[in-house]
C-alpha cells in the first residue's frame, strides 16, 4: 500500500474518531442521565471555570474565592489548575463550549504523544493507528473533567521522551521530561501524576537494566548524572502551583500528613477495584456509586479484541525488551492498587505520597493504557511476520496458530457470559480468525498484511460502540431551571452581602447545588471542593454534635466533610440557629418556599466584649458556651486588643460597618465606632490576608475560630482587607526562575553539541 493511502487511512479514522467523540457528547444529553453528585463536570468544572472566566475577564486574577462556603483560597486548590495551559482554552470562549474543546484537544495530545511513542518503537502504521485511537477513546472517557484528562493526556509522551532518553542521552531530552512532569502536576490531579513518576520509574529501571550490557556501568551512571539534576526542575517549574497547593494542604480535609485515601473495603475502592478486573472483558451495565439511577456502561475501560493482541508483544524479539518494561509496570500498577485491599500488598503504601491519595483503582486508567501499547505492539509483531521473506516451519505456525485458538477460547468464554454483548464477540470471533490466517499463511503475503490493518479497524471500531462520555458535559446538558437562576440573581443584588443556602432535597442534589455560589457569583455557604478548609468543618462539627456529625460523615457518599451542606448535616446544625447565623447565612431557597433568617450576623460588625483563648479547641469550647450571646461578642485566638474588653456581651453595633466593596481579594468597609472596637468580618482567616485600617498595617486576628477581625480606635475609619498570598508570589518567582533556567540549558545543550559537531 503506498504511502499516500496510509496517510490517507489514517487521517480518515482519526477524523471518525473524534467525530465519534463529539456524537457522544451530543447523545449524552439526550440518555435520560440527569446530574448527580459523580458528574463532576456539572458540579465541579462549570462553576469553578465560570467563576474563574468571569474574574479573569473584569481585570483580576482569582487567587480567593469567596462565594463558596465562607471563603476560600481559590489557584491554591490543585484541581482547579489555571496555571495547566491546556486549560486556558476554557478561559478563550464562555466556558460550556470551552470544556468540550478542553475535552477535544485534551485528546488530541494525548494521541499525538501516543503516536510519537509508537514511531519511536518504528511500530508500522496500523499498530500505530491502533494505539492512537484506543488510548484516544480511553482518554476521552477521562477527560470529562479537566483535570484527570489533563493529567493522563501526557503520559504516552513520557514513556517516549524517557525511552528516547535512555536510548540516547542529552541534556535537552532530560530536560524535556522535566516539562512534561510539570505540566502532568499543573494538570491538578496528584493521583495521576503519583502514578506517572511510578511506572516511569519502573518502565525506566527495566529499559535501563535491559540495555546495561550495551552501556556498561559508566554509561548507568552518566545518564543517572544528566537525569536526577533535571528532575529537580520539576518542583521549581510547578512552584506556581506547588507552594499555594502545599500551604492549602495544611489546612483542609485533604491534609497530606493525615492521609485520605478510602480503605477498609470502603464503597469506593470496592467499586473501582471492581471495575479494574471487569471492564477489560465485559460490557455490561455498572451502578455507580450503588445508586440504581445512575448506570453507566462497565466498558469504561474497554479493550475488547486488543486483547487478542497481547500475547504477540512478548513473542516478538524486536520489541521484548520493551513489552517487559511495560508488563512490568502494568503489574507493578495492579498490585499497587491492591494494596488498600490486600494485607499483604500493604508495604506498597510505604512509596512517598501514597497514603494522601484517594480511590487507588482509578490506575485502572494506566493499567489500561499499558495494554493498549502492548496491544499495539503485538499486532505489530504480526505484521512484521506477514511481512517478512522468512520462512515459518508450518509446524511451528500450527502450534502458535492452537495455542492462540486456545487463548481466544478463555476470551471467548468470558464474553459470552455477558447479555447483549454481540458486537464484543463479533469482533473477537473476526479478530481470531484473521489473526490464524495470518499466523498459518506463508509470510511476505500481502493478503496477511491487510488482515493487520482490518484487525486494527475492527479493534477500533468494536471500542467506538461501547465507549461513551460517563457524564454529561456542560455544553450538552440543560441549563439551570429558572428557579435557581431568578433566586441567583435576587441573592446577587440583595444589599448587605448576606449569604444564601440552594437548600437540597437529596444527598446528590447537594453536591449539584453546592457551587452555584461560584457560578452565579453569589456568596453561597454550601460547597463541593475536596479541598476544604478543615476550620470550617472543624466549626460546624463541633457546635453540632460530634457523635451526630461522624456518624453523618460516615454514612455519606463522600465519607467526609468537602463542603456540601447534605439534608442530614443541614438537619443537625437547624437545632442551633446561631451556627449558621454566625457565619452571615440569611436566605434559604428551597422550592418548598424560600425563609429568611431574622438573626443572621451581617457580613461584617463591630462589638467591644472579646473572650482570649490560645488554640481550636479553646476557641471552639468558648463559642459552644456563649453561643447565645455571640451576637454581642467575639472569641478571639491568639489575639490581644491594645484595649479592655467591655463588661457584658452588646448586641452587634449593624449600623457602624457598611461594606462599600467586595470582591474575590479585597474587602473595604466604612466603620464608625464610638469606642475602641473589633470589627469582624465573616470570611475566613487564612495566610496570606492583610488588613489595613486608614491606609496603615495592622494585625489580622483569627475571630470565632474559622473567621478574620481587626482592632480599631474610636471614630470614623476606613478598614481594608488584601489577599496576598506569599506561597503564591514565591511559587511565581522559583517557576519563572525554573523557565529560565529551562530556557538557558536547551540553548547552551544546543551550542555545546553544534561545537560538538564542527570539530568533528
Amino acid at each position: 500500500m503506498s504511502r499516500t493511502a496510509q496517510v490517507s487511512i489514517a487521517l480518515a479514522v482519526l477524523l471518525l474518531v473524534f467525530a465519534k467523540l463529539l456524537y457522544d457528547l451530543s447523545a449524552a444529553a439526550h440518555s435520560g442521565l440527569v446530574p448527580n453528585l459523580a458528574n463532576d463536570a456539572l458540579n465541579w468544572a462549570w462553576p469553578y471555570y465560570n467563576y474563574a472566566s468571569a474574574s479573569i475577564r473584569s481585570g483580576v486574577f482569582p487567587l480567593w474565592n469567596p462565594y463558596t462556603a465562607v471563603g476560600s483560597p481559590f489557584v491554591a486548590d490543585l484541581s482547579v489548575a489555571l496555571f495547566n495551559p491546556l486549560n486556558w482554552i476554557v478561559l478563550l470562549a464562555d466556558v460550556p463550549t470551552g470544556l468540550v474543546l478542553l475535552q477535544l484537544f485534551t485528546v488530541f495530545v494525548g494521541m499525538t504523544g501516543m503516536y510519537c511513542y509508537t514511531r519511536y518503537l518504528q511500530l508500522p502504521w496500523p499498530a500505530r493507528l491502533l494505539s492512537c485511537t484506543l488510548f484516544a477513546y480511553a482518554l476521552f472517557t477521562e477527560a470529562f473533567h479537566p483535570t484527570p484528562g489533563g493529567s493522563l493526556c501526557w503520559f504516552p509522551t513520557l514513556l517516549w521522551l524517557t525511552h528516547r532518553f535512555l536510548n540516547a542521552p542529552g541534556l535537552s531530552k532530560a530536560v524535556g521530561i522535566s516539562v512534561v512532569l510539570a505540566l502532568c502536576f499543573l494538570a491538578g490531579f496528584p493521583n495521576f501524576f503519583l502514578y506517572t513518576c511510578m511506572v516511569l520509574l519502573v518502565y525506566g529501571t527495566v529499559v535501563l537494566l535491559g540495555i546495561w550490557p550495551q552501556i556498561g556501568t559508566a554509561g548507568v551512571v552518566s545518564r543517572a548524572a544528566i537525569l536526577v539534576p533535571a528532575l529537580l526542575l520539576v518542583p521549581g517549574l510547578a512552584a506556581v502551583q506547588l507552594l499555594p497547593g502545599y500551604e492549602l494542604t495544611g489546612f483542609s480535609v485533604r491534609a497530606i500528613e493525615l492521609g485520605s485515601a478510602f480503605r477498609d473495603g470502603s464503597l469506593f475502592e470496592r467499586f473501582s477495584l471492581g471495575l479494574m478486573f471487569r471492564n477489560y472483558l465485559e460490557t455490561d451495565l455498572a451502578y455507580v456509586y450503588a445508586l440504581p439511577d445512575i448506570r453507566v456502561p462497565s466498558g469504561i475501560y474497554y479493550l475488547g479484541g486488543a486483547l487478542l493482541l497481547l500475547p504477540f508483544a512478548f513473542a516478538a524479539r524486536k520489541h521484548r525488551l520493551v513489552s517487559i518494561a511495560l508488563g512490568s509496570a502494568f503489574i507493578f500498577m495492579s498490585l499497587f492498587m491492591l494494596s488498600t485491599q490486600v494485607p499483604a500488598l500493604s508495604f506498597l503504601q510505604a512509596i512517598p505520597l501514597a497514603d494522601s491519595l484517594r480511590m487507588h483503582g482509578r490506575g485502572v486508567a494506566y493499567t489500561q493504557s499499558l495494554l493498549i501499547v502492548l496491544a499495539g505492539i503485538g499486532l505489530a509483531a504480526l505484521y512484521e511476520r506477514a511481512q517478512s521473506p522468512a520462512v515459518v516451519s508450518r509446524s511451528r505456525a500450527l502450534l502458535g496458530a492452537l495455542l492462540f485458538v486456545a487463548y481466544a477460547a478463555v476470551l471467548l468464554s468470558f464474553a459470552f457470559q455477558i447479555l447483549d454483548n454481540k458486537y464484543y464477540v463479533a469482533s473477537l470471533v473476526i479478530c481470531a480468525l484473521l489473526i490464524v490466517y495470518v499466523l498459518l499463511r506463508s509470510t511476505g503475503s500481502s493478503w496477511a498484511m491487510r488482515c493487520c490493518l482490518v484487525i486494527a479497524l475492527v479493534i477500533v471500531v468494536d471500542a467506538s460502540v461501547h465507549r461513551s462520555n460517563r457524564f454529561l458535559v456542560p455544553a450538552f446538558a440543560q441549563d439551570d431551571d429558572a428557579f435557581i437562576t431568578s433566586n441567583a440573581a435576587r441573592a446577587k443584588a440583595a444589599p448587605g452581602h448576606y449569604r444564601v443556602f440552594f437548600v437540597p432535597l437529596r444527598e446528590g442534589a447537594a453536591y449539584r447545588l453546592a457551587n452555584l455560589g461560584p457560578k452565579y457569583q453569589v456568596p453561597n455557604i454550601s460547597a463541593y471542593t475536596p479541598m476544604a478548609l478543615a476550620r470550617w468543618g472543624n466549626f460546624l462539627r463541633y457546635l453540632g454534635g460530634e457523635q451526630e456529625y461522624d456518624h453523618i460523615m460516615s454514612s455519606s457518599l463522600n465519607q467526609r466533610f468537602y463542603g456540601a451542606l447534605t439534608p442530614p448535616l443541614q438537619s443537625l446544625l437547624a437545632k442551633e440557629p446561631m451556627i449558621l447565623d454566625m457565619a452571615s447565612l440569611r436566605y434559604w431557597i428551597a422550592k418548598s418556599g424560600n425563609q429568611e433568617s431574622a438573626t443572621a450576623l451581617p457580613r461584617a460588625y463591630a462589638v467591644r466584649h472579646f473572650i482570649q483563648t490560645q488554640d481550636e479547641a479553646g476557641s471552639l469550647a468558648a463559642i459552644k458556651a456563649n453561643l447565645p450571646l455571640m451576637a454581642g461578642t467575639v472569641v478571639l485566638e491568639g489575639a490581644s486588643p491594645s484595649f479592655p474588653s467591655a463588661a457584658q456581651p452588646e448586641p452587634a453595633q449593624r449600623g457602624e460597618v457598611v461594606i462599600t466593596l467586595h470582591e474575590a481579594q479585597q474587602v473595604d468597609m466604612d466603620v464608625d465606632v464610638a469606642e475602641p472596637s473589633i470589627v469582624v468580618l465573616t470570611d475566613a482567616y487564612y495566610p496570606g490576608w492583610e488588613a489595613y485600617v486608614d491606609g496603615k498595617a495592622t494585625t489580622v486576628f483569627r475571630a470565632n475560630s474559622v473567621f478574620r477581625a481587626v482592632e480599631v480606635p474610636a471614630g470614623e475609619h476606613r478598614v481594608s482587607f488584601r489577599f496576598r498570598p506569599r506561597s503564591f508570589f514565591w511559587g511565581m518567582t522559583i517557576s519563572l526562575v525554573s523557565m529560565g533556567l529551562v530556557i538557558a540549558l536547551v540553548f547552551l545543550d544546543r551550542a555545546r553539541r553544534r561545537h560538538s559537531q564542527q570539530i568533528r
